[in-house]
């Protein structure tokens, strides 16, 4: 007797859902096309947050992964009346008039019916949105680290998935560098996160003493008063001033010619291509995912470490580039270049 192959299921009760045009889904208060005003609605079913602006890394994160948390609805006459995910209904909304306009296939919502009392579902409307509990920065870090070191994720898909900047993306992965002990301030909220930028260039053991000193003196845990009491000073400028001084096109002068061409690069006001030398391959090399390190095995007998051949292809060093002394070729955005002043034994003539 030929043997029967298992269905590959989950164990499980199966329940209602389906799938919406989100065009299609009812918001009271809302600006679609089948939406209806908080007077002409139901007020049970109505929340002030469906007026905010739609949020755009939501929007750009429907458009690559579609809606992946179902949207829960209840019936009243013939339409569907949107009970919990107002914010997804609308960002999908926009997603697919993207999609669309760019010759996509949109998105189709996915929803659960949800059956009740008026009270029932404003209870349900109320707890879906109270009772949530976000990362805390260590994990979202570690979280990050992952999808681009261990998944080998761009930058770019990184700002989609996590909704968040490079730069807030870089900032985050800088709290991995910190003191264990200081991270685990940071993810109990004894401390906020803001505090790695002030004491990232610090060796970790005294990362852990100035922490404790500040918090041992009673004074409350902001960024302000840890540069106030413990001392440490950012190394970067004011970025304002930084651009008032780029504006007005008078360039103080420096050690090396090259300088504002990095600073002008570091403000985007010149490319990567223009700024030429090795900086182009330099930046592609950097965003490259780390390799992965296999760990040492250890013999379950002799109790002894086994080394593991290591299967990963040695990757070039590149020394650290040099800005050009002199960039010939600037953006139209950039401001009026003036002519830097020389020391004794420089070129003549020379522009940034």
């Amino acid at each position: 007797m030929a043997e029967t192959k298992k269905k590959n299921t989950i164990k499980g009760k199966r329940t209602d859902a389906y799938r919406m045009d989100p065009n299609d889904i009812v918001l009271v208060g809302g600006n679609g096309p089948n939406d209806v005003t908080k007077k002409a609605g139901p007020t049970h079913l109505f929340d002030r947050r469906v007026t905010l602006p739609l949020d755009e890394s939501m929007v750009l994160n429907i458009m690559r992964y579609s809606v992946k948390t179902p949207v829960l609805v209840t019936k009243i006459g013939p339409d569907a009346y949107c009970v919990d995910g107002r914010q997804r209904v609308r960002c999908a909304r926009e997603a697919n008039r993207r999609l669309v306009a760019e010759g996509k296939q949109p998105w189709l919502v996915p929803v659960m019916p949800q059956r009740g009392a008026d009270h029932m579902l404003f209870g349900v409307m109320i707890s879906t949105n109270e009772h949530r509990q976000d990362d805390g920065p260590i994990t979202l870090a570690g979280k990050m680290s992952q999808f681009i070191d261990d998944l080998g994720r761009s930058m770019e898909e990184a700002e989609v998935a996590f909704g968040k900047s490079a730069q807030q993306i870089n900032n985050y992965l800088k709290l991995l560098e910190l003191h264990p002990k200081v991270q685990k301030m940071m993810e109990d909220g004894n401390i906020p996160a803001s505090f790695g930028p002030e004491i990232e260039n610090l060796p970790q053991e005294e990362q852990l003493e100035k922490v404790n000193e500040l918090l041992a003196s009673g004074v409350k845990p902001t960024t302000r008063n840890i540069r106030k009491n413990v001392g440490t000073k950012p190394l970067t400028p004011p970025k304002r001033a930084v651009k008032k001084i780029v504006d007005s096109g008078e360039y103080p002068e420096v050690k090396d010619d090259s300088f504002w061409a990095g600073v002008l690069w570091m403000m985007g006001r010149l490319s990567t291509e223009d700024a030429g030398g090795g900086l182009l391959k330099a930046m592609e090399e950097a965003q490259k995912p780390k390799p992965k390190v296999k760990k040492e095995k250890k013999n379950k007998k002799t109790g002894s470490k086994k080394e593991t051949p290591s299967t990963e292809t040695p990757t070039e060093t590149s020394e650290t580039p040099e800005l050009p002394d002199n960039v010939t070729q600037l953006p139209s955005t950039t401001p009026p270049t003036p002519t830097i002043a020389k020391k004794k034994g420089a070129p003549k003539t020379g522009t940034v």
